[in-house]
C-alpha cells in the first residue's frame, strides 16, 4: 500500500511538472514577435538623439554677443554683430570635412529659405568649421547674397567631434527655435 501511494505521488508530481512546463511553453509562444522591419537601427538611434538635442534647445537663450566668429579677412566679430541689432537670424553650422550630402542638403534648404523669403529681415548666417577664412568669400559668391559666411572652429551648440550640419533660428533676444540636425538618410 505504501508502495502504491508512493507511485501515485510520484506520478502526480510528474503530471504537475509536465503541466507547468506546458503552460510555460504556451506563454512563450503567445508573446508577439517583433518583425525585422520594426527593429531599431543605428540610424534610428542617432535620429532619436538628434531629436532629443533639438527639443532640449527649443526656447533656450543663446548669448550671441559671447560667441566669436571670423569673417573672410580673418577678422573676429561677435555673432550678435553679424546678426545686427534687433534682428532675428537663421543660423546654420557645418564642417567642410563633414558629410558632403548633408552639407549639400543644408545649403539647398538655406537657398530655398532665401528664395521663398526675399523680403525677410531675417539674417542668414552660415558658420563653417575647417574652412580657411579666405575661402569664405567663395561660399558667398556661390550662394544667395542673403547668406553671410563666417568661420569658427568651436561653436557652443556643437555636439561631439564630428559636426553634423544643423540649423536654428534665433529671435532678436537670442532665443533658439526650430533647431534641426541633418543626417544623410
Amino acid at each position: 500500500m505504501k508502495k502504491t501511494l508512493f507511485i501515485v505521488a510520484v506520478i502526480a508530481l510528474i503530471a504537475i511538472a509536465v503541466w507547468q512546463l506546458s503552460m510555460l511553453c504556451s506563454n512563450k509562444e503567445s508573446k508577439p514577435e517583433v518583425a525585422e522591419e520594426e527593429s531599431i537601427t543605428a540610424l534610428d538611434i542617432i535620429a532619436m538623439e538628434h531629436d532629443a538635442i533639438s527639443e532640449a534647445l527649443e526656447g533656450v537663450p543663446l548669448n550671441t554677443s559671447a560667441i566669436t566668429i571670423t569673417d573672410f579677412r580673418g577678422n573676429p566679430l561677435s555673432l550678435s554683430d553679424a546678426i545686427g541689432a534687433g534682428k532675428s537670424a537663421l543660423i546654420a553650422r557645418f564642417s567642410a570635412t563633414g558629410c558632403r550630402p548633408c552639407v549639400e542638403r543644408l545649403m539647398a534648404g538655406l537657398e530655398d529659405f532665401c528664395n521663398s523669403h526675399p523680403d525677410s529681415d531675417t539674417t542668414v548666417i552660415v558658420v563653417a568649421a575647417s574652412v580657411y577664412a579666405r575661402d569664405l568669400n567663395v561660399f558667398e559668391a556661390q550662394y544667395s547674397r542673403k547668406m553671410r559666411f563666417f568661420g569658427a572652429e568651436e561653436f557652443p551648440l556643437d555636439f561631439g567631434e564630428a559636426i553634423s550640419p544643423y540649423s536654428f533660428f534665433v529671435d532678436d533676444k537670442g532665443v533658439i527655435s526650430e533647431h534641426t540636425i541633418l543626417t544623410n538618410d
